[in-house]
């Protein structure tokens, strides 16, 4: 009796295999996902925390070296302050607290929904308001 000639399969994926893998890959992405939509928030409240701190150092080496603050935020550039990308100064006012000159300051970055408030000199930390 002749034994019947069986032809390998051929290499690939059944309709069915793809479909599943598909439908699996689907359901990990909606876990992951939502995990993540806050981070591009956080990294621009970092960033923008990141150039209060920056800026407040300018300003006290600014304020050493002129007893003044400087009326323009430019000025302290050549103070060690360095914009940062994404990260815009919308307020920048001197004014006089309890006898003592300050400023007062908010910057916000782009990607985010706050914007950080600041007096320099000043015992707090900034504070996170929203847009």
């Amino acid at each position: 009796m002749k034994t019947p000639h069986i032809t390998p399969r051929r290499g690939g994926f059944t309709l069915i295999e793809l479909m599943i893998t598909t439908v699996i890959l689907a359901i990990l992405a909606s876990l992951a996902i939502p995990r993540f939509q806050g981070m591009r928030e956080k990294a621009g409240d970092a960033a923008a925390l990141g150039v209060v701190s920056n800026m407040s150092k300018a300003l006290e080496s600014y304020f050493t070296v002129n007893y003044v603050f400087p009326a323009d935020p430019d000025d302290l550039l050549e103070y060690g302050y360095s914009p940062s990308d994404g990260v815009t100064l919308t307020q920048y006012t001197l004014e006089t607290v309890a006898g003592q000159p300050s400023v007062h300051f908010h910057l916000e970055h782009a990607a985010s929904t706050n914007y950080f408030h600041h007096r320099w000199p000043a015992t707090a930390d900034p504070e996170k308001r929203p847009k």
